[in-house]
């Protein structure tokens, strides 16, 4: 019984214990750094183009002018694919070259080719091919990244024009 009771009063001040209340504490005033800003990329400015279209024995040339801005595509037989832009302002020394559209993506690295100017093969095989396809049916190829101030390019779809274009450009890789 002794044992009984002993215990009953040891669980008694554990409970005693456990719901006493603590002493109370002023509240701490929590410091907080202020959120950080948001960092948006500089709205990069897009230009619209429109296509035109040449051909001959010896190469396949496809051009989109977008203000002062120009895309040009050149496929020949000698050569691997080209693409070349001529730029109002000042060209990076590389820039990456990303196309977005309906039919496809892809990114390329373009060098610098002049003090307005970008070049980049686009290769002598069925990938440039896939690539000058998916290009002519429309889309946005964004020039660099958005901190190097170049502009983006809205290509429309080439249509018809385009198609002979790439007959053209098809048969001198083939």
């Amino acid at each position: 019984m002794r044992i009984r009771a002993s215990a009953a009063i040891a669980l008694a001040l554990v409970l005693s214990a456990c719901t006493a209340s603590q002493p109370e504490q002023a509240p701490r005033e929590e410091t907080m750094a202020p959120p950080a800003p948001v960092v948006r990329p500089p709205a990069r400015p897009l230009l619209r183009g429109t296509w035109r279209f040449e051909q001959d024995d010896t190469a396949c040339v496809a051009t989109l002018i977008a203000g002062r801005d120009s895309l040009t595509v050149t496929i020949r037989r000698t050569a691997p694919g080209r693409l070349a832009l001529a730029l109002e302002d000042a060209a990076p020394a590389t820039a990456r070259l990303r196309f977005t559209g309906n039919s496809g993506n892809w990114q390329i690295v373009a060098q610098r080719a002049g003090a307005r100017s970008l070049v980049a093969a686009l290769g002598p095989d069925n990938l440039a091919l896939s690539r000058v396809l998916v290009l002519l049916g429309g889309g946005t190829l964004e020039l660099g990244d958005a901190a190097q101030g170049l502009p983006a390019i809205g290509l429309p779809a080439a249509g018809t024009p385009g198609q002979a274009w790439f007959d053209c450009a098809r048969d001198k890789l083939g």
